[in-house]
């Protein structure tokens, strides 16, 4: 089946009113960046899943039209929003009709599309299709909020929060803070949590940590790696409401670790490693560290540091193998502590003359005179024989 153009304009949906109810209530700050409105896009359909271009079309062909037609007539309310975002917008081959447009959108209104819903409220409020009516925006833009998402709901929060496109009114945005917090939505509950501390109402405060937590769970269960993460650390603290269990914490971390996430990945190759919480797994703790240190020079030093240290699993050849790996993309401050662990012969077989290399290589990529004069005389005391300073830290004095 040949693709439809639907044109969809949504002014008012989530993520548009960025602005924190914290800057309201006299706590907290937000990036005002996400208050700025999304520009009319054409949505391209298939199978019912739409993606919107970045650009709005300004007409199209007839056969389309007549395509999306045919389906509005029909009761698609996808292709009622379309005929009726055409009819306002006066997309070729149709011109502005104030009348048909707001017949079409009512349609998919009715047949429960939230899109047209807040694309309603908005022509009432902008009063530029038919005449501005707020209580009409109001009610549609509540309307679609009820029916949405947590996010729906947040964004209408913070529209009324800014009085874009509705009237700003803070009894309304706090109602609607809570119905986005009460259906999930962290950003929501976080400005809630800080709201009730600006107020010295511990009650609320406890509650909404409560609510936090789970809600964080939930999100991880539907496959959010962030919230993953947060669960596994709700699990193995205990806090925010939710009972302590470590075998539910080990999972979250493992699913995390498996989807990517950097600071699960470490910690669970420490947990490996160190054999706490789980199996003692040297190599398997190393593994992990590896998946990291392709993209990270500092997770190379830190499995040569970890073959550097004494014990069953030393192995300062190793050791120095991904040092050399480090090397390849290390800053100078690291490559600097790179090279007095060869001198020193800290955690890896001592080697000056490799030390002496890296030194030159380290004086070849530098600028600064100074800092050319200081590497320098390191050379010159690692040819010399001279013995390296007992830690690091004093090399950098």
């Amino acid at each position: 089946m040949k693709h439809i153009l639907f044109i969809v304009s949504i002014l008012a949906c989530s993520s548009l009113f960025g602005q924190s109810l914290g800057d309201i209530f006299g706590v907290g700050t937000s990036s005002k960046e996400e208050a700025k409105p999304q520009q009319t896009e054409v949505v391209k359909q298939s199978k019912g899943k739409a993606k919107m271009p970045k650009h709005i079309s300004k007409e199209i062909s007839q056969e389309e039209f007549d395509s999306i037609f045919m389906k509005a007539s029909q009761g698609n309310d996808n292709a009622q929003l379309a005929l009726g975002v055409l009819y306002a917008r006066g997309v070729k081959p149709v011109v502005v009709n104030p009348e048909l447009a707001l017949e079409w959108l009512m349609k998919s209104a009715n047949n429960g599309n939230l899109a047209a819903m807040t694309y309603i409220g908005a022509i009432y409020s902008e009063g530029k299709l038919v005449k501005r009516d707020i209580n009409k925006a109001i009610y549609w833009r509540e309307m679609a909020a009820e029916k949405g998402s947590a996010a729906d709901k947040y964004a209408l929060a913070n529209a009324f929060i800014y009085g874009y496109m509705l009237p700003a009114d803070k009894q309304k945005a706090f109602y609607w803070l809570t119905k986005a917090g009460e259906a999930g939505d962290i950003r929501a509950i976080d400005q809630l949590i800080s709201i009730y501390t600006n107020n010295n109402d511990t009650q609320n405060v406890k509650r909404w940590k409560t609510e936090k937590s789970y809600a964080q769970i939930k999100l991880a269960q539907t496959g959010n790696v962030p919230a993953m993460y947060e669960a596994y650390r709700l699990y193995m603290t205990g806090k925010g409401g939710v009972y302590k269990s470590i075998p539910k914490a080990i999972f979250w971390l493992t699913k995390a670790s498996d989807s990517g996430h950097i600071q699960a990945i470490e910690t669970l190759a420490n947990m490996y490693i160190q054999g706490r919480y789980v199996g003692k797994d040297f190599a398997k703790g190393i593994s992990l560290l590896e998946k990291l240190a392709n993209n990270d020079a500092m997770y190379a030093m830190k499995i040569s540091s970890i073959y550097g240290e004494n014990g069953e699993n030393q192995d300062l050849q190793k050791a120095e193998q991904w040092l050399d790996k480090a090397a390849e993309k290390l800053t100078n401050i690291n490559k600097l502590h790179l090279i007095w662990k060869l001198w020193a012969g800290s955690g890896v077989v001592k080697n000056p003359k490799k030390a002496s290399k890296y030194c030159a290589d380290m004086i070849h990529e530098t600028k600064g005179e100074n800092q050319k004069q200081y590497l320098s005389q390191i050379k010159v005391d690692i040819d010399s024989g001279k013995p390296a300073p007992k830690s690091f830290s004093e090399l950098c004095k």
